[in-house]
């Protein structure tokens, strides 16, 4: 990501000066049904700490404020976290700016319960997809869970694809995949880390 970061962040700012929901995750049908079903794939009605990196506009982050104690969204964005910040005001959400996983959070002596990583991990370079394959067991409790969504699109924004980034979340030796939900457009993993 380091070579393309300038570029990627430029794409990032120009999409959020021109809106606040530049992917129309607010509003879209397809992006509230993948929401939910995402949501309805967890294991557990309420979790602990929730972790959120690539948390863009506060779409997702918004629904995971009613599924955990306290949830930790970060993104490198500030345009993103400004509208993050405006459209989810729920108290247990802190947003922080933080180019993960680069960048990790400092407060991680007790761990998270679950981290949910959504249309992110397609952005990363090989390099950073291992990076954060690295990082996963320092922040997550152990069995903590882990939840992957991602578009199967393709794009010149991205070097990935979700298959890719599905694929070798699921071939990850350390994970032990609960669930899937393949549709046409978008994969969901669920997974536990050992």
């Amino acid at each position: 990501m380091e070579s393309a970061l300038g570029t990627q962040r430029d794409y990032f700012k120009n999409l959020y000066r021109q809106s606040d929901d530049p992917f129309r995750n607010w509003v879209n049908d397809y992006e509230e049904r993948k929401r939910n079903i995402a949501l309805n794939i967890l294991r557990e009605p309420q979790y602990g700490r929730i972790f959120e990196p690539g948390c863009g506009n506060g779409g997702l982050s918004k629904e995971l404020s009613k599924r955990g104690r306290s949830v930790l969204s970060v993104d490198w964005s500030k345009e993103a976290l400004l509208a993050a910040k405006d459209y989810c005001s729920a108290g247990n959400v802190e947003f922080r700016e933080m180019n993960f996983p680069t960048e990790t959070p400092l407060d991680v002596e007790t761990g998270f319960d679950l981290m949910v990583v959504s249309e992110l991990l397609y952005y990363y370079s090989k390099t950073d997809l291992e990076r954060f394959f690295e990082v996963v067991p320092k922040i997550l409790k152990p069995n903590g869970e882990i939840l992957m969504i991602h578009w199967r699109g393709l794009s010149d924004h991205y070097p990935s694809n979700g298959d890719a980034v599905h694929r070798r979340f699921h071939q990850h030796s350390a994970v032990n995949v609960l669930e899937t939900f393949e549709d046409p457009n978008f994969l969901i993993s669920l997974g536990r880390w050992q």
